[in-house]
């Protein structure tokens, strides 16, 4: 990583006006932007799908475990100003990811089906970007209240997590599982 970031800088996240080293799962999102950093990722990627039944399941892809993210402005373009300061912040920018790689995957492997999950500030559905409602979407709702059944309505920490499914099922989402908390 550290041999791609000489390289590279653009690749890694633009902090308060610098290009910052980072490769762990809290430091933040890479710069999605750039069409080269994501031609590397799809091209590792297809590497990992050539593996013996690496296609007979769904392609889940994970951002960093943190809500920070690049701050150049060309990704910030990629958000929906719409959804700024509410828990799809980055949701559009996620899922311009995501159906970048499966664009370039398909190239190789046209029966690839990647998809996400909505997790932090990307709970909320997309606002922008098209995505095909046969795209796997596994929510991790990762506060839910385990002291309530979940549609108790008196809970408002469920009452989040009934919203999330929702607000996805109203954008035409209909088989949305929570990745391993129910």
């Amino acid at each position: 990583m550290e041999r791609l970031f000489a390289e590279h800088p653009e690749y890694f996240p633009e902090i308060r006006g610098e290009r910052m080293f980072g490769w762990r799962s809290n430091d933040p999102n890479p710069c999605v932007s750039n069409g080269a950093l994501l031609d590397l990722m799809a091209s590792n990627l297809c590497v990992r799908l050539e593996r013996p039944h690496a296609l007979d399941h769904d392609i889940i892809i994970l951002f960093n475990d943190t809500s920070l993210w690049c701050e150049c402005e060309e990704c910030k373009t990629l958000d929906a100003s719409e959804l700024s300061n509410t828990r799809g912040a980055h949701s559009d920018r996620y899922w311009y990811t995501l159906m970048e790689l499966q664009k370039r995957v398909r190239r190789r492997f046209p029966s690839a089906r990647i998809g996400g999950t909505p997790y932090l500030d990307t709970w909320y559905p997309l606002a922008r970007v098209a995505v095909p409602s046969d795209t796997p979407v596994k929510i991790s709702f990762n506060n839910q209240c385990w002291r309530h059944a979940v549609d108790d309505p008196t809970c408002t920490v469920n009452e989040g997590l009934r919203k999330t499914y929702r607000l996805w099922r109203e954008a035409g989402f209909e088989n949305l599982p929570n990745r391993d908390e129910i």
